[in-house]
């Protein structure tokens, strides 16, 4: 994967979802609050995207802590935690 090709387009989509802020993280996390998400599978698949997730979080805040669990093409199962990232509520 070319990571300058996929750092690029996610910095054109997070700007085009964001703007020039996010008015809801703005509402309703206080500044600082610190928090986690975890992605959890809806069903079975075959994990795919992990260099997104690193790279999507680390765009936005490089603080994010992000663990991903499963390998690119390992199969998973329903309810199956995927990933977990912490840092910065607003961020997350």
């Amino acid at each position: 994967m070319n990571i300058l090709k996929l750092k690029q387009m996610l910095q054109q989509f997070l700007m085009e979802d964001i703007g020039e802020c996010d008015v809801t993280s703005d509402t309703i996390f206080d500044q600082g609050e610190q928090g986690t998400l975890t992605f959890i599978a809806k069903e079975g698949g075959v994990f795919s995207g992990g260099d997104v997730i690193k790279t999507g979080f680390a765009l936005l805040d490089e603080q994010i802590e992000v663990f991903v669990f499963v390998q690119e093409g390992e199969v998973f199962e329903e309810g199956q935690q995927l990933a977990k990232m912490t840092g910065d509520m607003a961020s997350l």
